[in-house]
């Protein structure tokens, strides 16, 4: 049975990820893999919030790693689509939303959306 799932993206001007998931640009988000993000399955949908905005996804595909490096490592600019950035400043750019022991821990799942 399909799932909606009600979840809050930041959309800050340096990395407008909802703006880059509505434009198409951005085709996988990623989180921690625990809680909603561990239940989520392909056919689900996701209901991202910002700013006053909800944009309503399917959820096409779901990829674990273990950190958000390596998912980086396999999926580019559709994962971050900011031209000449390192794996590095990947890791770096979601440490602001993710704990370090979190990621550890539970790993990292990147889950493909598309705009309905």
């Amino acid at each position: 049975m399909e799932i909606i799932w009600k979840k809050h993206i930041s959309n800050p001007t340096q990395t407008p990820w909802l703006d880059w998931i509505v434009s198409g640009q951005k085709t996988f988000e990623g989180r921690v893999y625990q809680g909603d993000w561990a239940a989520m399955k392909i056919g689900d949908t996701i209901h991202f919030h910002a700013n006053n905005r909800i944009v309503i996804c399917t959820i096409t595909d779901l990829k674990r790693y273990a950190d958000f490096a390596c998912a980086f490592d396999d999926l580019r600019d559709k994962l971050v689509p900011v031209q000449n950035i390192t794996r590095d400043e990947v890791s770096a750019l979601y440490s602001q939303y993710f704990a370090a022991d979190d990621v550890k821990k539970y790993g990292v799942v990147a889950v493909g959306v598309k705009p309905l």
